[in-house]
């Protein structure tokens, strides 16, 4: 929902990670956006090349392609998917420009960090699945917490339907999610009536 409703046109998508999320936060992308190039970044040179491999398999019409650069692959994509374990920050707030959306899900429990706080600040908004579990995990509590950013201005995606999303196309945005066990069941259950 939040790469329909927040994502701008994409030519160019990166996906920050190389496991099993990953790949599927990349589908589901593509059921709702035409793009022509997929970058693909991991801290583990092999798994990259085993994901690009899967990608491609999955997206044949699809430019997939393995990167190293990520500042460089941040200023090519429009829009950014992260999904790793990482304790670390890797996405910086300095390498977002105007238009970019992000979708965070890796940062789900409270020793995990992929954004940077100064990404958050740079985001006009943040939209998030749960504002109260964020505020409990991943790196919105860091920065919230830092007086970077106002818990008031976060927006959770269910109220999408009484707020304005993209407002204007310069706008940077940041889809920020821990994971609600029942939205994960309703997504299941749609899946599983499509299934033949």
């Amino acid at each position: 929902m939040s790469a329909q409703l927040l994502a701008p046109p994409t030519r160019t998508l990166l996906v920050a990670g190389t496991g099993q999320q990953a790949r599927l936060q990349v589908q589901a992308f593509a059921s709702v956006h035409e793009f022509s190039r997929l970058l693909v970044w991991g801290r583990r040179t092999e798994r990259v090349g085993h994901t690009v491999a899967e990608l491609r398999m999955m997206l044949p019409q699809v430019d997939v392609v393995a990167v190293s650069d990520l500042a460089r692959a941040v200023a090519e994509a429009q829009s950014v998917i992260t999904a790793t374990a990482s304790t670390e920050p890797f996405l910086r707030g300095e390498w977002l420009r105007p238009g970019h959306h992000v979708t965070a899900l890796g940062a789900d429990d409270p020793a995990k960090r992929e954004l940077d706080a100064a990404a958050f600040a740079r985001a006009d908004r943040v939209y998030v699945d749960s504002i109260a579990q964020n505020l409990e995990v991943g790196e919105l509590r860091g920065a919230v917490g830092a007086g970077v950013l106002d818990a008031a201005s976060l927006v959770e995606l269910g109220t999408l339907w009484m707020n304005p999303v993209r407002r204007k196309p310069d706008e940077i945005t940041i889809a920020k999610l821990t994971g609600i066990g029942v939205q994960d069941l309703a997504a299941a259950e749609v899946v599983l009536e499509r299934v033949p």
